[in-house]
């Protein structure tokens, strides 16, 4: 049976494309490669890590950052403990597509209720390598960037630094903050939750948290003649103001201590704090059809399309 092609997935397409505007489906390859990497995280990320994953460059954004959880865990490298940690999920020759599904999501769930019988690991790498994304864990106090988003156009070891502050800079500045807004903001530094604020900085904050809010509830967005939903997006909105802005001071910061880079060939007309914000607004665009805009007024924690920057 070819999943594809079944009144249920084509009934989710059209979902998709009425929601979001995406008037083509995905390739194949792409909706195959997706589920391995959903309910074989480790495997898949292994997989992706030895083929298109540089070390050098984990080795440099580790350097830049000092964040523990880079690109992937070291376990993706032991071949020996990475078959130990399916050694309880059997497949045979004559399963199906449904019968492996169905083994792989048993077997996952099975794996999950027992991380209830062990002590909390802060330090647990809970997504695949291959996911392009990057993830703040309140409870954790931890970020998590996957080999998958340090891969270009957001990173390269080969990239003019403004380039990539203006790019992975930003997104680990922006991850970081997430531990200051809105929610992460009432965590302390072990993942527990409770007010660790004096009154004095909890008012302070409160203070300026309402100043983005009333900020990014005043964008009206043209498409639908709206406005943002400022209450709603304050802590991806804090998040992105927090995270240029760390990334555009490190950037000052290492331009004082290493001097100022050449100039982009081709481009030497922008100075290179104009290609950091290039690479900025680069990395934000976006497009969303009417629908999905209206909808994100009420239901996504961003800010509808080009509303990044303040």
């Amino acid at each position: 049976m070819d999943i594809r092609h079944n009144h249920l997935t084509l009934l989710l397409q059209d979902f998709s494309r009425v929601m979001t505007g995406q008037q083509q489906r995905s390739p194949r390859w792409k909706d195959c490669a997706q589920v391995p990497s959903s309910v074989l995280p480790l495997a898949a990320g292994a997989v992706y890590v030895q083929a298109h994953f540089n070390s050098d460059d984990r080795r440099e954004a580790l350097a830049n950052s000092m964040i523990n959880n880079i690109g992937y865990p070291n376990i993706t490298n032991d071949i020996k403990k990475l078959d130990e940690q399916y050694d309880e999920l059997y497949i045979l020759p004559e399963d199906t597509y449904y019968s492996l599904m169905k083994k792989a999501v048993i077997w996952m769930q099975k794996k999950e209720f027992r991380k209830l019988l062990k002590p909390f690991d802060r330090h647990d790498f809970e997504v695949s390598p291959a996911v392009v994304n990057a993830f703040y864990s309140p409870e954790k106090n931890a970020i998590t960037f996957p080999a998958g988003i340090l891969q270009p156009p957001f990173f390269s070891g080969s990239f003019p630094k403004a380039v990539n502050y203006g790019a992975i800079g930003a997104v680990i500045g922006h991850e970081i903050t997430h531990g200051f807004d809105d929610q992460g903001s009432q965590y302390d530094k072990d993942g527990n939750l409770h007010n660790w604020w004096s009154a004095q900085s909890l008012e302070s904050f409160d203070e300026r948290r309402r100043c983005i809010v009333e900020q990014y509830g005043n964008y009206t967005v043209p498409k639908i003649n709206m406005k943002v939903n400022g209450k709603l997006t304050q802590g991806e909105n804090i998040a992105d103001n927090g995270g240029v802005k760390e990334a555009f001071k490190a950037y000052e910061k290492y331009v004082a201590t290493e001097g100022e880079e050449a100039r982009l060939p081709g481009l030497q007309h922008y100075t290179n704090t104009q290609i950091f914000f290039l690479s900025y607004a680069h990395l934000c665009s976006s497009s969303a059809g009417v629908i999905l805009a209206i909808s994100m007024q009420y239901t996504y924690h961003i800010s509808p399309e080009g509303l990044f920057l303040s």
